[in-house]
């Protein structure tokens, strides 16, 4: 939802309010802030511009867990 498209538990975790009556994520400003934060924590963990808009897409996890079984960080 919105134009971040951000899930409501990474949205929550960036302090955006999403519940049965209130999603944050639809409020331009406030999400802009929330995924700016969120790419900041992202390119702080991987260092890497490529990783860190492929984490943004699929998750933390999933990239670390694809630079764990292939051993590099080379995209």
């Amino acid at each position: 939802v919105g134009v971040w498209q951000l899930i409501p538990e990474t949205a929550r975790r960036f302090g955006l309010r999403v519940d049965g009556s209130i999603d944050e994520r639809t409020d331009t400003p406030k999400a802009t802030v929330a995924a700016a934060r969120y790419l900041r924590l992202l390119f702080d963990t991987f260092q890497d511009w490529s990783l860190t808009l492929a984490a943004y897409n699929a998750g933390e996890a999933r990239v670390q867990s694809a630079i764990d079984r292939a051993g590099t960080r080379d995209f």
